[in-house]
């Protein structure tokens, strides 16, 4: 979760927006692999290229259940935030917790391929929480920001820019 705070020296009063920011995800982050989520499509992309079937995708705890929000959403929630917000600390997240064996049945669906789910228990933490899940309902409520974009497309563009960066490389 990372923090943005904006205090705008050109309006006529100075406010204080902070915005806490949960899990991002999105393409055009060009997102490390060392993240969870780009990991799994980076996986499943390189599956699409070889040719494999069924794809094999390796995690760690497939229980792991964590908040994840498109970046494009995050961006309009800034945008958002600092074009209306009154001061105060605003949540940019989903509300919506997502396990890592739902990412990964989920990015098999957007791919149309098979996945063979493997959990590598070297990559499993003895002290993972195991939920984490925010509440947008004060930004909503101070200006009308929901997440739009479902997490399945964001998925399925993640898959694609990730075979996109695969298959250029080859």
């Amino acid at each position: 979760m990372g923090s943005v705070t904006a205090a705008p020296s050109t309006a006529p009063e100075r406010r204080r927006l902070r915005a806490e920011v949960w899990i991002v995800l999105g393409l055009s982050l060009g997102q490390s692999a060392v993240y969870a989520v780009a990991s799994f499509a980076r996986q499943v992309a390189g599956g699409i290229t070889s040719g494999a079937e069924p794809i094999r995708v390796v995690t760690g705890n497939p229980r792991s259940a964590r908040d994840f929000t498109d970046v494009r959403c995050v961006v309009r929630a800034y945008r958002m935030l600092a074009l209306e917000a009154g001061p105060g600390v605003y949540n940019v997240c989903s509300g919506r917790a997502v396990s890592v064996a739902e990412i990964v049945e989920a990015l098999g669906h957007v791919a149309g391929r098979s996945i063979e789910h493997v959990v590598d228990e070297s990559l499993v933490r003895s002290h993972d929480v195991a939920e984490v899940r925010g509440d947008h309902g004060r930004l909503s409520a101070a200006v009308g920001w929901e997440p739009e974009i479902p997490l399945e497309q964001t998925l399925a563009d993640t898959v694609a820019w990730w075979t996109g960066e695969l298959r250029d490389a080859a």
